[in-house]
């Protein structure tokens, strides 16, 4: 046989194994993609919701959950009505517990449960193949308005409260939670939180008297204040910080150290008045 015909050979026989090749990549891509869409480790909860009594007056809510796992996203909201009702997603309940302690409303979700019904999931379909990091999403939690309120977020769920009309609204978070104030009316606003948190605010027509807030905490590139009126802006901080257009009548600044600083935008005339 010549060389040159040795030589064709072989490039022939190359090629159709790599085609070969090609073609098994393929196959076996198609039929991972159709494991990893069936049988993604998620669950979102029913939008149907169901009333839970409150077991005993209260002045302060703490929501909180237990340490499996698992990403558990959602959102606190108010609502109107039964003042002593707590409004959760239907299949969201049975993870839930609630009970009053001094003066406190705990809500602690169960989230070692959630896991483990998003476990049993995947057992009950033999053909399939688990995958992702755990994810629970679509939580609602809805709580009675009232004139004085008082919340301990830690539950990284965003916040969106609307039409309220109340005298205090007191709001401690631990993470970086997106906050909605909607069509409300406060007259006093105090915002806490942990440190390294990083924090989107949305004031959308509303009005708050007086509003306590530590300024390094606010996202300055997402927030938006532009459509609300604060009348007084009470502003601490530690560092150098920035806040994004604020409507308000009177700001006050406190540095709580020598290296603070403030940085705000002005888009109207504005009197300030320096205090030593």
């Amino acid at each position: 046989m010549r060389l040159t015909t040795k030589i064709f050979i072989g490039f022939l026989a190359s090629v159709l194994s790599l085609i070969l090749i090609f073609m098994f990549y393929l196959k076996t891509r198609e039929i991972t993609s159709l494991h990893l869409d069936t049988l993604r480790k998620e669950h979102e909860f029913e939008k149907v919701t169901e009333a839970i009594s409150i077991p005993a007056p209260y002045s302060v809510v703490s929501l909180n959950r237990g340490e499996a796992e698992l990403s558990l996203e959602g959102a606190i909201l108010n609502h109107k009505e039964n003042p002593d009702k707590v409004l959760l997603n239907k299949d969201l309940v049975q993870y839930t517990r609630m009970d009053v302690r001094n003066d406190t409303l705990f809500i602690n979700i169960d989230d070692s449960q959630i896991l483990d019904m998003l476990e049993l999931k995947g057992k009950e379909n033999s053909k399939s193949i688990l995958y992702g990091y755990p994810n629970a999403h679509g939580a609602k939690i809805y709580l009675p308005e009232q004139n004085n309120m008082h919340i301990v977020n830690e539950l990284d769920f965003d916040v969106y409260l609307d039409s309220l009309n109340i005298n205090t609204l007191e709001l401690m978070v631990s993470g970086s939670n997106n906050i909605t104030i909607n069509n409300s009316q406060l007259k006093t606003f105090t915002f806490d939180d942990q440190p390294y948190t990083d924090i989107t605010f949305m004031f959308v027509n509303s009005h708050i008297g007086t509003w306590n807030i530590d300024a390094y905490r606010v996202n300055e590139s997402y927030s938006d204040f532009s459509s609300s009126l604060v009348e007084v802006l009470n502003v601490r901080g530690d560092e150098a910080c920035e806040l994004p257009y604020i409507r308000y009548n009177t700001l006050n600044w406190f540095p709580s150290s020598k290296k603070a600083s403030l940085s705000l935008k002005l888009q109207e005339a504005t009197s300030i008045e320096m205090k030593k």
